[in-house]
């Protein structure tokens, strides 16, 4: 009987439904305001692969696990979350992004998926501190196709890296 009463949310009490709505807000309003849904379905190909011959990097790319305030950076290769046109790819910086530093404007790589593989620009790189990065800002999608690439980069302090390298690309 008290199965089927905690089951059947027309028989549940006022404490539960607040505690219920609290889980919801505090899993889906965060990642709202990040700009990225936590309940989203990934729409990243599971076979990618990414190509940067300007820096010696050939990596495996995933869809990236969302978790209520971050996106989960992959141990040892690419990972990818999608909006729309805007392809936003990380990973670690002492991993498969370990030479993305040595990247340079007017670059190229090539994002290449099960059906078809894009070659890309780097039109711009730039250095920002954690704390000045708006995640909803990167990832907004954009009317034409778009790939930013990302990780940490300065000197390590308390554990953590205090910036992050973002290189901006465009399709060729």
């Amino acid at each position: 009987m008290r199965l089927c009463r905690k089951l059947n949310p027309f028989s549940w009490t006022r404490r539960t439904i607040i505690i219920a709505l609290f889980i919801f807000c505090a899993l889906a309003i965060p990642s709202y305001i990040l700009g990225f849904s936590a309940f989203a379905t990934a729409t990243n190909p599971i076979n990618a692969s990414l190509r940067i011959p300007a820096i010696g990097l050939a990596a495996p790319v995933s869809p990236a696990v969302v978790t209520q305030r971050e996106l989960l950076t992959p141990e040892r290769h690419v990972g990818s979350y999608q909006n729309g046109n805007k392809l936003f790819l990380f990973a670690h910086s002492v991993t498969a992004f370990k030479n993305l530093h040595q990247i340079k404007v007017k670059d190229t790589l090539t994002y290449t998926t099960d059906n078809q593989s894009t070659t890309y620009q780097v039109t711009r790189l730039e250095t920002l501190k954690v704390e000045d990065i708006l995640m909803s800002k990167i990832l907004v999608d954009t009317p034409e196709p778009s790939l930013i690439l990302m990780t940490c980069a300065g000197q390590k302090q308390n554990g953590a890296y205090p910036e992050r390298l973002i290189v901006y690309l465009s399709p060729i």
